[in-house]
């Protein structure tokens, strides 16, 4: 129920747990503003994940279907990524930081480079990426910065 998930989201905060919200589509972006709006989800700034590629029939995706997220998501107080099953991980991630967003990169979703060579191991992806946005001068976060984005993804929302 609605007030289990309440119930559930304050335990989390209480225990200083940071929720993320796995999102598969623009309707989930839309229920989970419906959930926040209607004060079930209270959390000040929450970390969302958007999953591209994982139901379709190929299994990849592209970076225009980030678009649709972020248009519903509009100017919502959140923190979001994307995730990109697929050889296009590296061009969504691209994309993702050209709207303000973050990229969660590796081997669960994709294990080629931007080349189309079949990655070693997942720092080969990760530095692949981060050369891409380095070339663009996107700022690149290290553990510190994760850590603290996090925090504040687990802050409650101040009542209404």
């Amino acid at each position: 129920t609605l007030e289990r998930l309440r119930g559930f989201l304050r335990w989390m905060q209480v225990m200083d747990i940071s929720p993320q919200f796995i999102l598969y589509a623009p309707e989930e972006v839309e229920r989970f503003l419906r959930l926040r709006s209607d004060g079930v989800i209270a959390i000040e700034r929450p970390f969302l994940l958007f999953v591209l590629g994982r139901h379709s029939e190929e299994g990849t995706s592209a970076p225009e279907e980030l678009d649709p997220f972020v248009e519903v998501l509009g100017d919502a107080s959140a923190e979001w990524a994307v995730c990109a099953f697929g050889p296009r991980e590296a061009e969504i991630a691209l994309h993702a930081a050209r709207l303000g967003g973050h990229a969660r990169i590796g081997f669960e979703n994709n294990d080629h480079l931007p080349d189309g060579s079949v990655a070693q191991s997942n720092a080969d992806l990760v530095h692949a990426v981060r050369a891409l946005l380095e070339k663009e001068g996107h700022s690149l976060m290290g553990p510190a910065d994760a850590r603290a984005l996090f925090r504040r993804a687990a802050k409650r929302a101040p009542a209404s």
